[in-house]
């Protein structure tokens, strides 16, 4: 399969205002240096704590972001070129789900207006053809009949009907690529299954590709083919799903998994218990040399002066130096 989308040595930074005194201040590194690749029909989750920089990854793939350095490359061209600046000029190629069903809906405006405005937007809108394409939509996502909610305003619908709504905007013009950024998160746990079936569903009828970003290695597990492991800005392992749950590789996937709530009380006297000591480091001032040192149960002295490399370990690509060798 072909690489629809590529994220080639991609970093971000930003600026931030003078001190008091007027010396500079160092700015948020929130990405640096991160590459993977999504092939085309592929569920890419990518996973780690709060601060780690998925939510900014996310915005530049959906073209609202210019990184600083690095290319972002859809279906072989650069989404920050000439020819594209941004996903607007996509005509509607990659849509985005955000973690927030409400904030992402206006309250003002009623349901059939907000499926309708991508169509709108891009002059997809055919006179006596909108109103029946965003009933097909809402039907799509599970909203039957989908008349019965055209003209509902936000404020009338529930958590997982809000969502259900934003995921049917973001496939209203066909798109190749959907960004999901914690999609499920703000959802009560009876709903997060339904919105998750949906949207597997809807990547085999509409042949789409996902970048699903979570904190929920739970949820990755379901929906998910790849997995990458972000922590402070960096890609620490990239792997399979089920590769990831049988040989985790980096000291920080596997706390994370030794931290993940299991269902089954018996697997969970099973498995080891993991904890994160202390908090995510600030991107303004990462740690020196591989930046999970400072609560790596393993590290070494080496840790804290050489950042390791990312090498390849049975079809994983993993930066730790137990795999560097030295």
């Amino acid at each position: 399969m072909a690489d629809l989308l590529e994220v080639d040595d991609v970093r971000k930074d930003f600026a931030r205002p003078a001190t008091f005194f007027g010396r500079r201040a160092r700015p948020v590194l929130a990405v640096d240096g991160v590459t993977f690749n999504i092939a085309a029909g592929v569920t890419f989750g990518l996973v780690g704590e709060s601060g780690s920089g998925k939510t900014t990854l996310a915005r530049m793939c959906l073209g609202l972001l210019p990184p600083t350095s690095g290319a972002i490359r859809f279906m072989g061209q650069d989404l920050f070129g000439a020819e594209h600046q941004g996903s607007r000029a996509l005509g509607g190629e990659i849509g985005a789900i955000f973690q927030d069903p409400y904030s992402a809906l206006n309250p003002r405006k009623r349901v059939r207006d907000i499926v309708s405005l991508p169509l709108r937007l891009h002059g997809a809108a055919k006179n006596g053809q909108t109103t029946e394409r965003v009933v097909r939509l809402l039907e799509a996502v599970s909203l039957t009949p989908g008349s019965r909610y055209l003209d509902r305003y936000p404020h009338e619908l529930s958590g997982g009907q809000r969502q259900r709504v934003v995921i049917a905007r973001a496939i209203a013009l066909r798109p190749r690529l959907l960004v999901a950024d914690e999609p499920v998160s703000a959802l009560d746990m009876s709903i997060r299954a339904q919105i998750l079936k949906t949207l597997a569903e809807l990547k085999k009828t509409y042949n789409l590709t996902y970048l699903y970003i979570t904190h929920d290695l739970g949820v990755v597990r379901s929906i998910c083919d790849r997995i990458g492991v972000m922590y402070l800005g960096k890609l620490v392992e990239v792997t399979g799903v089920e590769e990831l749950y049988a040989r985790p590789r980096h000291p920080y996937t596997k706390l994370l998994l030794e931290a993940n709530p299991i269902p089954r009380p018996t697997e969970a006297r099973a498995r080891p218990r993991g904890v994160i000591k202390g908090e995510i480091p600030s991107p303004s001032s990462p740690p020196s040399g591989c930046r999970f040192h400072p609560r790596c149960p393993v590290a070494e002295p080496r840790c804290a002066r050489e950042e390791p490399n990312v090498v390849n370990v049975g079809g994983t690509l993993v930066a730790c130096h137990l795999y560097t060798g030295g």
